[in-house]
């Protein structure tokens, strides 16, 4: 009997083959009420530069910061892929601004956002999400932080609808940008696009590597200040298909702004641009 032997690139060849014919739905399953999510960020942007002009007076400023986040999503409900209520504990919201005079340090100051230790709770409504404050009657700054407050998973609608091989890229609609980030800004114009690179075997789930690459533009308010705002950026998301969620993503992105105002009657202009890193993970626990 004669016996063929078949060369090990071929099955190589032909076991990607298979994993790239595959159809996977990176939205995944629907979310379950109930589900609790527990979200860490931390970003940091080194050698950051901004610049004051007021009263005759320009302040030049190099410095690093450093924001960590850290918050449990509750799922209270659900209507088919969406999450139309959910109740978010505001572990950790810090931020810690270290300036540079020369080869010198000198470390700020490490405040406390206005959401740190807050319950955000946050129902969908036909004109998007209404945030609130659970038993709180919220400050100015609160108040300005809950409208602007973007829930959990709102971004998943970027990713395809439907089922996509490995290698699929995909650009994200700027009606969906606008519509998850659009109340933050003035004029606000977005674009961006993604990639479907491989899948890798962790734990017991399957991970979609996913690159993403967006640009946005807009005018955004702060206190008495009004600023034209540009940010470009791309990461990588490693997102769970068994769950339908992104486990963690990695992202660079590099934001410009500059703008101005009035304060007590003078008038003040900022400039500010530099880079940072953002790392995102997310566990799933069950609910006790």
């Amino acid at each position: 009997m004669m016996k063929f032997s078949i060369p090990l690139v071929l099955l190589v060849a032909a076991a990607t083959m298979t994993q790239a014919e595959e159809l996977y739905d990176l939205r995944g399953p629907d979310p379950v009420k109930g589900q609790v999510y527990v979200v860490s960020a931390k970003s940091t942007g080194k050698d950051l530069t901004r610049t004051i002009k007021f009263m005759d007076q320009t302040i030049n400023d190099k410095f690093d910061e450093i924001i960590r986040k850290k918050k449990e999503v509750e799922v209270l409900a659900t209507k088919g892929d969406e999450i139309t209520r959910m109740r978010t504990k505001i572990v950790q919201d810090v931020r810690e601004e270290i300036t540079r005079k020369g080869k010198r340090k000198d470390k700020l100051k490490s405040t406390e956002r206005e959401l740190q230790g807050q319950y955000v709770y946050s129902e969908r409504t036909a004109k998007g999400w209404k945030n609130s404050l659970e038993d709180v009657t919220p400050s100015d700054k609160q108040k300005q932080d809950l409208k602007d407050y973007v829930p959990f998973k709102e971004e998943d609608i970027f990713y395809p609808k439907e089922k996509v091989k490995v290698g699929h890229s995909f650009t994200i609609d700027p009606k969906l940008f606008e519509k998850v980030m659009g109340h933050q800004f003035e004029n606000f114009k977005a674009n961006g696009s993604g990639k479907f690179v491989r899948v890798e075997k962790k734990d017991d789930d399957e991970i979609a590597i996913i690159e993403v690459e967006f640009e946005m533009t807009g005018k955004s308010k702060e206190d008495d200040l009004l600023l034209d705002v540009s940010i470009k950026g791309k990461g990588t998301v490693e997102r769970s298909l068994k769950h339908g969620f992104d486990r963690r993503s990695v992202t660079t992105s590099t934001m410009s702004m500059k703008g101005g105002g009035e304060n007590d009657g003078q008038k003040i202009e900022v400039e500010f641009s530099g880079t940072t890193n953002t790392e995102d993970l997310v566990e799933l626990k069950l609910k006790k």
